[in-house]
């Protein structure tokens, strides 16, 4: 289906910009520094505003977790918004990072609004993020480094979306597509999904008519 297509799509971007931001997070926890590096490598790699308006910090118990809230990202090299957040939290799990290997246990997203376009030469306005459908995943933190996933190292306990949007646009067809009042709860996430899978959306699409 569509829609199930391009929520994993825009989710998947999402959430390895929020896993690379979690480890640098890790790495040295100062807000008012962290807010500057990151939206600074955002603008730098990317040719993308990054803003984060509201608090940003980080909890040890019962996992190491980083919150952000009232996050935007902007279209590349305009001032258009692609993607914005109430709020997003990434908890990792201890042990792996004593050996400097970053396992997320958990993400949750809350009021994820992003705007997918496809554009009539066929490339969407996230493919800089997505790294133009690149083979190989990159796992969190080593991009840094230049190193590649290998299998089995993506491993998620689980994934929240709460009450979100996301609308699609096809300028060669002129069709828009919008989910609305998105959540969406997911087991352990890994070479293979387990566990039990909650979705809930409300859709409409111009063409055809939903």
């Amino acid at each position: 289906m569509k829609a199930l297509k391009i929520v994993g799509i825009v989710v998947g971007v999402i959430l390895i910009l929020l896993a690379v931001a979690a480890a640098v997070i890790l790495a040295r926890f100062d807000k008012a520094w962290l807010k500057q590096e990151l939206e600074s490598a955002v603008q730098q790699k990317y040719q993308r505003t990054l803003r984060i308006d509201g608090d940003l910090g980080l909890s040890f118990y019962p996992d190491i977790g980083v919150r952000l809230e009232k996050v935007a990202l902007s279209e590349r090299q305009a001032s258009g918004e692609f993607a914005a957040m109430e709020s997003a939290r990434v908890s990792v799990q201890l042990m792996p990072l004593l050996s400097k290997q970053l396992v997320v246990n958990r993400i949750e997203l809350q009021g994820l609004k992003a705007q997918v376009v496809k554009r009539k030469d066929g490339s969407f306005n996230f493919d800089d993020l997505a790294g133009k459908g690149k083979e190989a995943a990159v796992k969190p933190g080593a991009e840094a480094k230049g190193e590649k996933a290998a299998p089995g190292q993506f491993d998620i306990a689980g994934i929240a979306l709460v009450n979100s949007a996301i609308s699609f646009s096809d300028e060669a067809k002129g069709s828009t597509l919008r989910i609305e009042q998105l959540n969406l709860r997911t087991g352990h996430l890994a070479n293979a999904a387990t566990g039990d899978l909650e979705l809930s959306a409300n859709v409409v699409e111009n063409k055809p008519a939903v």
